[in-house]
Formats: structure tokens, sequence, C-alpha cells
């Protein structure tokens, strides 16, 4: 039984190409590039690339299908082991970073206590980066920051229970973030 959709049993062609769920992501993918892809096969998807497309974008094309390939294979494991049902916003955001060519970048942090208020918070132009750089230099900050105004000691003891998670927010979903790092 497909991990996605618990509809159909679970086939290569089912998960990658007709399960709902990545039906959708193919949907936005066709309507991103402005041509209907053809979903008979990896084949005929991956013949997309071959449509006279310029270097450049022909690069990202073959990258956003293999990131689109990639990560329906994520959310696949991420609910059958894990149990964790996944967003199709956000597994759209993670193919957007991953196949996005580098260009200017920037990261933020905002620190909050446990009721929300404004610890402080910080911004960084990079430069020329890919967003998974950004993303991680901007967790390598944060705890920078934390580590020079002694918030690390507090942070240790919990440190073995601590997981990190990057997860993409729209700009308009975090004003305060998208202010930092344009400045």
């Amino acid at each position: 039984m497909c991990s996605l959709c618990r509809k159909h049993p679970e086939s290569t062609v089912h998960l990658f190409l007709q399960c709902p769920f990545a039906l959708s992501i193919w949907n936005w993918f066709s309507s991103v590039i402005r041509l209907q892809v053809n979903l008979s096969s990896i084949k005929d998807v991956l013949s997309l690339a071959n449509r006279g497309w310029n270097s450049q974008c022909q690069v990202v094309i073959i990258a956003a299908i293999i990131s689109i390939v990639n990560n329906i294979w994520l959310c696949r494991n991420s609910v059958r082991f894990e149990n964790i049902n996944p967003s199709l916003t956000s597994t759209i955001a993670l193919i957007i970073s991953s196949t996005s060519l580098a260009g200017l970048a920037a990261c933020a942090g905002i620190f909050r206590n446990s009721q929300g208020a404004n610890l402080g918070c910080f911004g960084f132009n990079i430069g020329i980066a890919n967003a998974l750089f950004a993303e991680i230099l901007g967790i390598i900050l944060a705890i920078e920051c934390a580590f020079d105004r002694k918030w690390w000691s507090n942070c240790i003891l919990k440190i073995r229970d601590m997981q990190i998670i990057v997860s993409h927010v729209f700009r308009e979903g975090n004003f305060v973030a998208d202010k930092l790092a344009s400045l």
C-alpha cells in the first residue's frame, strides 16, 4: 500500500508519477515552467530537459526533476518510518531551495524567550550563495550568538534532546527575519 495516499499498491510508477501527493507536486512544477509534464514514465519526465532550453535552464530543469523525485521518496520514508505526514507546501519549498541557483543571499535569526519576547536578533549578508548554505550559516551564527551571550550554557543541559529542524518559511510568513536579512 502506498505510504503517501494509502489507497493504491505502492510501485515506483504510482509513488513518483500517479500518487495524488506526487501529482500535486508535478502540477505545481508544470505551472512554474508553463508546460505540461508527460507523466507516463520517468523517462518521459526526463525528456523534458531536451526541449531546447538554454544550458542554465536545462541544468535547473534536471535539478528540479531530480529534487522532486528525491523529495517524494523522502516524504514516503518520513511517513513509513517516522510516522510524519509531509506537508505539500514544505516539500515544494525544499524543492525550490534545492533547485535554485546561487544568488545574493542572507541569513537572519531571532532569539525569543518562552513567552515570545525578543531577546535579540541578527542579520548577515552572505553574498553569492545558495539557500542551503544560507540556512546552515544561519544555524552556525545563531549557535555562536547564543554561546557569546552565555545562553549556550543553559542549552548544554538540554543538548542531548536537541533536534534542529531546518524549514523554509516564505518571506510573507516571517516578516521580521525577512527584514533582518535584507538589511
